[in-house]
């Protein structure tokens, strides 16, 4: 039996008509955590704005101003970090989809050349598993994308309890 047989490119087929609609799953859901932690990010800063604005106490506003200043420095480069997460994802995606369309050029050989079809299956499978390391690593900066906002809301917190102790 041939591994062209119509049975096997259906088997490997249907897994790929899956990996778009994750695709687009995995960007809406990226999305809606950016629209939140961006929305975080603003309260925040609106409640580092009000301190400075309702205190006449110079020593308070330097407090609230070097707190800021810590925070974006430590979230700078968080944010390196997630940008080198994510290049490294980005380019793996890319590597998978080249070896899967090698993959599928060589099956097009196969036609002609029986013995491809091994290579073919095997391009296949090296471009799945280059897809799987790329979602490990967009699971690694995901898992990271709350660390910072965490870092700013309880730098910001400790604001309120400092305020509430006056």
């Amino acid at each position: 039996m041939a591994l062209l047989d119509s049975n096997l490119v259906d088997l490997l087929l249907a897994p790929a008509v899956l990996i778009p609609a994750g695709g687009l799953l995995a960007m809406s859901t990226s999305a809606r955590l950016s629209a939140i932690l961006a929305r975080v990010r603003d309260l925040h800063k609106q409640r580092l704005e009000s301190y400075v604005a309702h205190t006449a106490d110079d020593a308070r506003t330097e407090e609230v101003r070097r707190i800021r200043l810590e925070g974006l420095e430590k979230q700078a480069h968080w944010l390196i970090r997630r940008a080198a997460l994510t290049r490294a994802s980005l380019m793996l995606i890319y590597a998978s989809i080249a070896t899967l369309l090698l993959s599928s050029t060589v099956l097009g050989i196969a036609i002609a050349w029986p013995p491809a079809e091994y290579a073919a299956l095997a391009l296949f499978a090296l471009g799945l598993l280059i897809l799987l390391a790329s979602v490990v690593i967009a699971m690694l900066d995901v898992r990271q994308a709350l660390r910072w906002v965490r870092y700013e809301h309880e730098r910001v917190a400790g604001l309120d309890d400092q305020h509430a102790r006056r």
